[in-house]
């Protein structure tokens, strides 16, 4: 084969102006993905079973962390022991720092 035919070969692929080029066929093509959005608006709506195994397993691996770091359970009540729980997350800096603040105010040494 000669360049000159190589070429020829190679420009019948390349499309004309303005032509569409790609082409969906199989999962992609819009006869599927419409049976597929068809089907999927008929079908109830299916909980998310793996969301808060996911969480739970986020929130131990976050404690354990805690505990292995600074040698503290995050989540044992330093008052009586008893377990805590996450119920909420502050992540707002001037919140943060006027709760910083109320704390460091109100706050007595450990032991007194």
């Amino acid at each position: 084969m000669t360049d000159a035919q190589w070429l020829e070969l190679l420009s019948r692929h390349i499309p004309d102006r303005y032509e569409h080029l790609v082409r969906y066929v199989g999962w992609y093509s819009n006869r599927v993905r419409s049976q597929r959005a068809a089907n999927d608006a008929h079908a109830p709506m299916a909980q998310d079973q793996t969301e808060p195994e996911v969480a739970d397993r986020a929130k131990a691996a976050w404690a354990r962390l805690i505990q292995k770091v600074y040698e503290v359970d995050p989540l044992e009540c330093p008052k009586c022991g008893g377990p805590m729980r996450v119920i909420a997350v502050i992540d707002d800096a001037s919140v943060i720092e006027r709760v910083g603040a109320r704390t460091l105010t109100t706050t007595r040494p450990i032991g007194d």
